[in-house]
């Protein structure tokens, strides 16, 4: 289906209520059925697109706030299936005055160069484990890549982030001071910083020594900057200067240096792997190849490993059924998703209402990771994703052992030129593959064996 006409069916499609429901979640304890998900999920046919106000599962409480309360159009759009797009979600009332513009204010960096999308905002607290020095390091790599880049930080990192590259593919959006600034968290400080605290320590508590959810992340900070993900997936294809039509969000921390067995890390490793792919990197015929499965509808993620000691966590399990194991359910790596212009904008939407609809429900909403698991179900061809694969030869040394480079940052190389066909990664509908078991009738809308171009 044309883009445009896509983003116009999202929005036609007729309103109804949520097809299955489970009970309302007051205290976090009470326990869902078992099967309410198998029969709303597996075993129903679903549109190839979910309209955003009739999710497959429904909780209990409608939310009192939606995307359209807080979100705002762009008066000037330089794509045409995202002008499209923000007509249909906002209405012809509210931008009547949106312009599109024949050609992009950027002349494109190449010819269908993708745009990477990035986000850092440094934590209050300077001894926080994402430190500022840290990731202007890794940022600064970013700014060595040849890809447009569109990154949005604190006003107070801004001018040192602007002087790391002073051309025109280098935008940097500083025009929201804190991380509360920003469109989706403007309402829920105390909510993060307060409630979700409070479900968090009722999640950890349900877990054992060695498997429960990190301290680390009981931090409403950290909440904001991961709630941010979704409206920064929102607003640059909007915003798109380039008028580019494929996307790469990167956490701003992603090019850090490889993870190995033993610290300190031996000096001469220092940069690697990533020095290799300066001077320009994304491989846009790689990045069409995941376009083939998530269409204009969503994005795909990398996995994380399977962990067969843990037992199958599949949608029947206590990790979607109990609110106090939501964080079992953590399937998809947060630092990287890729999609076109529709999917990206489809997925935040879809994301922003979950995350609504779970704190209208008690739930808890303050680590993305946990969340996407949740879009997944609740809109079907939202969420896609690569399981792990093999690690490339020539990144191993025998003299130091392994190095292990975390999927997300494999994710990013099997987009690169410097690999071929020996990178390019299984893809897949997590319902058919993750969610749901074979004996179910839900066909996922396709499959893409590792190594198939």
């Amino acid at each position: 289906m044309p883009a445009i006409s896509i983003a116009l069916s999202w929005f036609l499609l007729a309103q109804a209520t949520f097809a299955i429901s489970i009970p309302v979640i007051e205290n976090r304890v009470q326990k869902a059925k078992s099967t309410v998900f198998e029969h709303a999920l597996c075993n129903t046919k679903h549109p190839d697109i979910t309209p955003l106000d009739q999710p497959v599962i429904k909780y209990g409480k409608l939310p009192t706030r939606k995307p359209k309360d807080y979100l705002q159009p762009r008066p000037n759009i330089e794509n045409k299936a995202a002008a499209a797009w923000q007509l249909a979600f906002f209405g012809a009332a509210k931008v009547k005055s949106t312009k599109l513009k024949a050609t992009p204010r950027v002349k494109p960096i190449r010819i269908d160069a993708p745009t990477i999308v990035s986000f850092y905002y440094p934590h209050p607290n300077p001894k926080s484990f994402k430190s500022q020095e840290v990731y202007l390091d890794r940022i600064q790599r970013l700014a060595k890549t040849d890809e447009q880049v569109i990154i949005y930080v604190a006003k107070s990192i801004s001018s040192q982030i602007k002087k790391m590259r002073t051309d025109a593919h280098w935008l940097v959006i500083d025009e929201y001071e804190t991380v509360w600034d920003i469109p989706n968290n403007r309402f829920q400080q105390e909510n993060f910083e307060g409630k979700q605290r409070s479900i968090f320590a009722d999640m950890r508590n349900s877990g054992s020594e060695d498997w429960r959810p990190s301290k680390i992340y009981d931090d409403g900070f950290y909440s904001a900057a991961y709630n941010a993900k979704a409206f920064i997936a929102f607003d640059a294809p909007l915003r798109n200067p380039f008028g580019s039509s494929r996307w790469v969000y990167m956490d701003g921390g992603l090019l850090s240096i490889p993870e190995l067995p033993q610290h300190p890390q031996p000096p001469t490793l220092k940069g690697q792997p990533w020095d290799m792919l300066f001077g320009g990197f994304l491989d846009t015929k790689k990045i069409d190849r995941s376009i083939r499965l998530t269409k204009d509808t969503g994005v795909v993620f990398p996995e994380y490993p399977v962990v067969p000691e843990r037992g199958t966590i599949d949608i029947n399990s206590k990790a979607f059924n109990d609110p106090l194991y939501e964080w079992q359910n953590r399937y998809f790596l947060g630092g990287i998703f890729v999609g076109n212009t529709l999917g990206m904008l489809n997925y935040a939407v879809r994301y922003m209402q979950t995350v609504d609809i779970l704190d209208a429900n008690n739930r808890y909403t303050g680590r993305e990771e946990f969340i996407t698991p949740i879009v997944g179900a609740m809109y079907p061809n939202t969420v896609f994703s690569q399981p792990v694969q093999a690690l490339p030869k020539e990144l191993t040394d025998p003299k130091l052992g392994d190095v292990t480079i975390r999927n997300w940052k494999l994710m990013l190389l099997s987009y690169s030129t410097p690999y071929g066909k020996e990178m390019l990664p299984e893809m897949r509908d997590p319902i058919a593959g993750l969610y749901c078991g074979p004996h179910t009738s839900y066909k996922a809308r396709g499959y893409l064996a590792a190594g198939e171009a």
